[in-house]
This record gives C-alpha cells, sequence and structure tokens, in this order.
C-alpha cells in the first residue's frame, strides 16, 4: 500500500476546474466496467468485446480527478475540457517524491510502489470531505493498493 500526497493548493485547483458546471465528467479505463455509468445500467461492448467508452453517459459520472502512473504519478482533472499547464498540455499535480522532471528516483519509486501503468478516478468529494475535517490540511493524501483506494484523513 502506497500513501501518496499532493499539496493542497494545486489539488484546489484541478477541484475548482473539475466542479465547475460548465466542464464534462470523463470516464478512465477504471471507470469502464461500471454499468451504471451507462444509459441501461448494463456495459456496452464494442466489436473487439471490449467496454465501449464512447456509450457511456457522462451525466452519470461523479465529478473526479484521474490519478495516473506513468513515468511518475500525478492527478488530472477528469473531464473534457483540459487546464492548461505550463510544462504540460494538462496541469497536472504531482505526488511528492514522484515527479519525474524534479525527482531523480521518480520513475523507479513509482514502479516499486505502485506497479504498472494505470490510470483510476479518485472521487473530488474526497477533496471536499478533506477541506470540511480538516480546514488547514496542507497536503491531500491518498492511499491506493492494487486493490483498493482511500482518503487518509
Amino acid at each position: 500500500m502506497a500513501i501518496l500526497s499532493f499539496p493542497i493548493a494545486d489539488v484546489q485547483k484541478l477541484y475548482d476546474h473539475i466542479m465547475d458546471s460548465n466542464h464534462t465528467p470523463t470516464p478512465c479505463f477504471g471507470d469502464l466496467d461500471t454499468p451504471e455509468y451507462y444509459p441501461n445500467g448494463v456495459v456496452v461492448m464494442d466489436e473487439n468485446n471490449l467496454p465501449d467508452a464512447s456509450k457511456i453517459d457522462p451525466a452519470k459520472l461523479p465529478r473526479a480527478f484521474h490519478l495516473v502512473k506513468g513515468k511518475g504519478v500525478y492527478l488530472m482533472a477528469g473531464v473534457e475540457e483540459t487546464l492548461p499547464g505550463t510544462s504540460s498540455e494538462n496541469f497536472v499535480v504531482y505526488a511528492k517524491g514522484m515527479n519525474p522532471d524534479l525527482d531523480d528516483n521518480a520513475y523507479y519509486e513509482a514502479r516499486h510502489k505502485l506497479g504498472d501503468d494505470f490510470i483510476v478516478s479518485i472521487p473530488a468529494e474526497w477533496f471536499a470531505t478533506l477541506l470540511r475535517k480538516k480546514p488547514a490540511a496542507k497536503v491531500f493524501r491518498i492511499s491506493i493498493s492494487s486493490r483498493s483506494k482511500s482518503l487518509k484523513l
């Protein structure tokens, strides 16, 4: 199990973007097998017998961050409308020690703690819960393993 820490001010910027009612939620790979996100509550398969993301009803998706594990580990907005970044197309918030541009061992740390690349949804409500319970919080912490994910208060 890994505990990832993200700076609160940067996560707040993502949260505000995600919660903008003009922005459309998007699914990530981990959402494709969730029947509740499809119009009739049944996962729709494509011609290759894989879940068809284009058939997901965006109105049924919860507002969420996308937690991405690639060369590093970061959060990005889980909405169609991008939030421009300064050093990349999208604004992203790297977990402490997991930014490949700043941390020499980011790739190896990420791979050791989290395994292969992935993208999972992190409910935006977790951030709201943190701010309600700990208004002076400096970091947004997520506990994650191959089987579970949770907010760390």
